[in-house]
Order: C-alpha cells, then sequence, then structure tokens
C-alpha cells in the first residue's frame, strides 16, 4: 500500500481517532500478527485495574447520593432528558443547571452514574468529543460532549 493519509484511508474529515487505532492493533494482536510484548501487557492491564477503580468511586458516589438525596436520580434523569432535547450536544455542565438546589448530591460523582445510565438505556451516547467546563469549580477542565439519540 501506498503512503496515503489517514484521513482518507478512513474517509473521515479529521483522521482515525484513538479509539480506532486501539480496536486496529487489537485486531493485529489477536489475529497473531504481533505478539504482544511484556511491556503492552502490563500497559493494558495497568488500565484495566485504572478502569476498576474509577467505576468503584463513581459507585461509591452513587451510593453516597442515594443515602443522602434519594431524589437526585429522577431529578437528574429528568434534566438528562431536558439538556438533550433543549441542545444538540451537551456537557453535564447543561445538566446540573437543569436539577433543582434541593435535589443536589454532595458527592458530584453520581452525575457520572446518572449519565453512564442514561446511555445505556439508550437515551444519550458519548461523542469523540470533550468541551471546558465553565463551572469555577471545575477550572475549565475538559469534560466530554454528549448526544441524544
Amino acid at each position: 500500500m501506498k503512503n496515503r493519509d489517514t484521513r482518507t484511508l478512513f474517509n473521515l474529515p479529521h483522521g482515525p481517532t484513538d479509539k480506532m487505532y486501539r480496536s486496529l492493533i487489537g485486531a493485529r494482536i489477536r489475529s497473531g500478527a504481533e505478539p504482544e510484548s511484556e511491556e503492552q501487557r502490563e500497559a493494558r492491564e495497568r488500565t484495566a485495574v485504572r478502569r476498576r477503580q474509577r467505576d468503584a468511586a463513581i459507585d461509591r458516589g452513587a451510593d453516597r447520593a442515594r443515602k443522602e438525596t434519594p431524589e437526585f436520580y429522577a431529578a437528574a434523569a429528568k434534566a438528562i432528558v431536558s439538556a438533550s432535547w433543549q441542545f444538540p450536544t451537551f456537557t453535564t455542565d447543561e445538566v446540573w443547571a437543569l436539577i433543582p438546589a434541593d435535589a443536589m448530591p454532595t458527592d458530584k460523582r453520581a452525575m457520572a452514574w446518572a449519565m453512564r445510565n442514561a446511555a445505556k438505556e439508550g437515551l444519550i451516547e458519548a461523542t469523540d468529543n470533550w468541551a471546558l467546563s465553565k463551572e469555577a469549580a471545575c477550572h475549565a477542565r475538559p469534560k466530554r460532549v454528549w448526544r441524544r439519540i
């Protein structure tokens, strides 16, 4: 194959994403084309550990919110649906703005659980885009952009 620009190869305006590269690399490893090195195996295991830690932290936040503010999940579900219809794409900043003050949890990790559940139920989906947060407490960190399905 001649040297071709990867944007044309994948027929995308922005070129392939990291997810696509990981998928292609994973397929080559599974096919037996190149054996996985010790370094690659360790990196994969570290990533798996980090994901489990992240998921455990999200679950702890969700449990805490359930105990402290049981009305949060109903309010969050309503806000997620409302934000998905109001905006073509949105972040959790827009969702937080739609939640009433009396339903606010003390542990903000609860929103991650609510967004994940909405995605699992097929209401929304994550895009490959990120936007800087508008919340002062988040110090303009990048946040995932979501859209309605």
